[in-house]
């Protein structure tokens, strides 16, 4: 189903890939939310604990057929890549300009004819997530108050491209989630019952811990020791060790 922190952005952008990348509600549940497209949508918050009952089974599903694609690497991705890279360094061009692109494609790339001006000159911000239920009614702030509007600090400005880049990753989950792990944005609602080891909600997931069968016979087991070493010990293979990548801010 959909989660709540999707929720937010696409909600509060008033984003026309919406109803691409998500049906509304099955049925009139109370605790849905009329979007700006007069339909109903609701989502799930991340790590809850409930489960075991069926209140989170008409939220909003991703909007994916049997015959719909998936993609690897879209030519959105390729435009968000540059505009990061402007933002940085010299001789990448304008990072204004590939973040407009980046934009502009991934509404193509999705059959959205909106113009590409209004969406980035609103002065909208993700909203907070609201699911009234008489039992487990939960609200949960915005994320963050960022605009689209392609202005401020160069940190700013790397933000919103790493906003936009997360949500024209969509449904590509692994990308989405290694961007996240590699700047820290963008910044999404946390775990509501945090179950892991070591893992805190801040911090969430830093990689996925090698499977059993990696160190099973004599040969596999020097591999996967050789391969600790590089993580930076024989003590390293947690959900909570960053990789060389995830550099950015070192959160343990």
């Amino acid at each position: 189903r959909m989660g709540s922190s999707i929720f937010s952005y696409l909600m509060g952008y008033e984003d026309p890939r919406l109803s691409v990348y998500f049906l509304p509600m099955d049925g009139n549940a109370s605790y849905g939310v009329e979007a700006f497209d007069g339909k109903t949508y609701q989502a799930v918050p991340a790590g809850h604990a409930n489960a075991q009952n069926d209140i989170y089974k008409s939220c909003s599903k991703p909007n994916i057929q049997s015959g719909t694609p998936t993609y690897w690497l879209r030519a959105s991705e390729v435009y968000f890549l540059r505009a990061e890279a402007a933002l940085v360094w010299e001789g990448f061009g304008s990072a204004d300009s590939w973040y407009k692109q980046g934009i502009d494609m991934s509404f193509q790339e999705n059959g959205v004819t909106d113009p590409v001006d209004d969406y980035m000159n609103s002065n909208l911000s993700p909203r907070a997530y609201v699911f009234s239920h008489y039992q487990y009614g939960q609200t949960l702030s915005a994320p963050c108050e960022t605009t689209a509007k392609f202005e401020g600090t160069t940190e700013q400005k790397l933000e919103k491209i790493m906003i936009q880049k997360w949500i024209a990753l969509f449904p590509n989950g692994q990308e989405a989630w290694t961007e996240w792990r590699r700047t820290g944005y963008p910044k999404l609602n946390q775990v509501q019952t945090n179950r892991g080891q070591g893992v805190t909600r801040e911090g969430g997931i830093r990689r996925m811990v090698y499977p059993v069968s990696f160190y099973q016979s004599a040969e596999d087991r020097a591999n996967y020791e050789e391969a600790l070493k590089l993580l930076g010990g024989l003590d390293k293979d947690k959900a909570t060790t960053q990789l060389w990548w995830d550099c950015k801010n070192k959160i343990y």
